[in-house]
């Protein structure tokens, strides 16, 4: 009898020990290979993003600094306030006018909204007053549209001072990336 009651006893114990440790050690081993999969995903995730981040700085690098220069330019990541009055001024110059009254206006959010900003871009509004004759503001507008600055006429108006001489309210909105 004793002979028999030995097997089954071990056997009461295997079974035993399977659910009281082999089990929740299988369980938990599960759960570590998911986990090894998850962060091998994303360790594979993090390698092509550095590839492609490598790849687009060689790209950049073999840009010229002039063309660094204009892309920098168009799309400035600061708005200069001083910068972009002398170069709106020096446009204003070859056509023989000066910027008078010169006002800066930040653009916030529109329509009052609350929250955060969520906009990728910034614009900044230029106001200012100028003198000449119609034939230099239409050159001088066409000359600031196709500045490489990003650029809005935002409004005009104008009205007469003397003899072919007109005083124009210009604003224009020029915009950055955050």
């Amino acid at each position: 009898m004793t002979r028999a009651l030995g097997p089954i006893i071990l056997l009461i114990l295997a079974i035993g020990l399977f659910f009281w440790f082999t089990k929740p050690q299988l369980a938990e081993i599960g759960e570590l290979n998911i986990r090894v999969t998850e962060l091998n995903d994303a360790l594979s995730n993090a390698k092509a993003l550095q590839d492609t981040r490598a790849r687009l700085r060689e790209e950049y690098n073999m840009f010229s600094p002039l063309d660094k220069e204009k892309l920098n330019k168009l799309l400035p990541d600061s708005i200069d306030n001083v910068k972009l009055i002398i170069d709106v001024d020096a446009i204003a110059a070859q056509y023989g006018m000066t910027l008078r009254n010169t006002t800066l206006e930040s653009e916030g959010k529109s329509d009052g909204a609350l929250g955060p900003d969520t906009l990728s871009y910034g614009a900044m509004k230029l106001s200012f007053r100028v003198s000449g004759p119609y034939a230099a503001i239409q050159r001088f507008l066409e000359d600031i549209s196709n500045s490489l600055r990003l650029t809005d006429t935002v409004s005009l108006s104008f009205r007469s001072a003397d003899k072919d001489m007109y005083e124009y309210d210009v604003t224009i909105k020029t915009y950055w990336l955050r």
